[in-house]
C-alpha cells in the first residue's frame, strides 16, 4: 500500500490543501493511480465533438443518400435501362444499413449523453 500512496503523491494526489485545483485520481484494479482523461478540457472537447459525429450521422447519411435517389432518378430512361442493378433496391439497403450503424453508434456513445444540454435522440423511420 505504501507503494501506491506514494505513486499518488507523485502523480499530485495528495489530500492537503495545495492540490485543490487538481482532479482527483482513480485507484485502478491493479493498486495504482490514474488521472481521468476526461478531466482535459482538450479531451473532453474532443470526446464530445466525435459524439455530436455518431449523432449526426443518420442525418448526414441519410442526406447524401437522398442527393444520390435525386441523381439516379433525373436520368433518362434509357441511361436506367443500361444499368446492371435495381439502384432503388440499392438505395434501399443504404437506407437500412445506415439506420443500424445509427443504432450500433448510439449504443457506443450512450455513456456519454450526459455531455450534451439535450440527450433526446431523435430516430428518423425509414421505409
Amino acid at each position: 500500500m505504501e507503494k501506491t500512496d506514494n505513486e499518488a503523491e507523485e502523480l499530485g494526489n495528495t489530500n492537503d490543501d495545495n492540490n485543490k485545483d487538481q482532479p482527483p485520481l482513480r485507484e485502478l484494479e491493479d493498486g495504482l493511480y490514474t488521472k481521468n482523461p476526461l478531466d482535459d478540457p482538450e479531451e473532453y472537447q474532443h470526446l464530445k465533438d466525435v459524439c455530436s459525429a455518431f449523432v449526426n450521422y443518420q442525418i448526414d447519411s441519410l442526406r447524401d443518400i437522398a442527393k444520390t435517389e435525386k441523381d439516379f432518378s433525373s436520368l433518362i430512361d434509357e441511361y436506367k435501362s443500361k444499368l446492371i442493378y435495381d439502384y432503388n433496391k440499392r438505395i434501399d439497403k443504404l437506407k437500412h444499413s445506415v439506420l443500424v450503424n445509427y443504432h450500433f453508434l448510439l449504443k457506443v456513445i450512450a455513456q456519454y449523453s450526459h455531455m450534451f444540454k439535450y440527450n433526446k435522440t431523435v430516430f428518423i423511420k425509414i421505409k
